[in-house]
């Protein structure tokens, strides 16, 4: 599961110094133990890295900004690569792996009615009434 810095200072009950962990990390990301990727709110996360893990994309909520691991089915998955490979010869580019990343909103978020997450002008949600929903 990706863990943003905070995530993995707070599981160390603050034993660790938050220059500490980004250090850690650093130095894990340099001989490529675990790679980043961003959450939807541009934060960075790191999980383990695909060649210690089985190869999955990620479901980013904009609510809560989670991140969670999906796996999809060995055809799909094929389809993907056949695409990128053809994608790769079109554009001339070598391509070494990918990742799917899902933006959306999780179950825990969709349930929370009185919570707008489309960070638009034109929402329909009026959170006025929120109290009334109940």
């Amino acid at each position: 599961q990706p863990l943003q810095i905070d995530d993995i200072v707070e599981l160390a009950d603050g034993d660790l110094a938050l220059s500490t962990v980004y250090r850690a990390v650093g130095e894990l990301l340099e001989v490529g133990l675990v790679r980043s990727l961003h959450s939807s709110e541009g934060r960075k996360m790191v999980e383990l890295s695909t060649e210690h893990t089985s190869h999955h994309h990620h479901i980013l909520c904009k609510g809560c900004d989670s991140a969670t691991d999906i796996q999809f089915t060995d055809d799909l998955e094929q389809q993907i690569e056949a695409e990128m490979k053809l994608i790769a010869e079109t554009m001339g580019v070598e391509v070494h792996s990918h990742s799917l990343e899902i933006l959306g909103i999780c179950r825990d978020c969709t349930s929370d009615s009185t919570t707008c997450f489309c960070r638009g002008d034109d929402c329909e949600l009026d959170t006025s009434q929120a109290n009334d929903w109940d």
